[in-house]
């Protein structure tokens, strides 16, 4: 299933020459930062973005990362960036009643297979 967010196609920005394959299940750090990890997919990974130029202003290095996709869900690199900043924001959005995306992974932390 394919969820778009039709605010970004009111969007404005550069594009990248030639076609890119998006690694399915494959996030990417779409900024670095050191002291908070924002995560977010489709309109919420723009929004982390431009969050973390607002924190920047505030001396705040937010490292931003856009997951592409929720299943399968990178964690390796969630976990990766929480490694190095020690704090999580997860960046959703309401489709609808009881249905976000976002919300329903903000209050478990990733682990690897096999750990407690």
């Amino acid at each position: 299933m394919l969820l778009e967010n039709r605010a970004l196609y009111e969007l404005e920005g550069e594009v990248p020459e030639g076609l890119e394959a998006v690694p399915f299940g494959q996030g990417k750090v779409v900024r670095a930062g050191t002291d908070i990890t924002i995560v977010g997919v489709s309109l919420m990974a723009y929004e982390a973005a431009r969050a973390a130029e607002i924190l920047l202003q505030h001396n705040v290095s937010a490292e931003v990362i856009d997951l592409r996709s929720v299943r399968p869900l990178d964690a390796e690199i969630i976990v990766r960036s929480l490694r190095k900043t020690g704090r999580l924001v997860v960046a959703g959005y309401e489709l609808g009643p009881l249905r976000s995306v976002g919300g329903g992974g903000g209050g478990s932390r990733p682990r690897r297979r096999g750990s407690t």
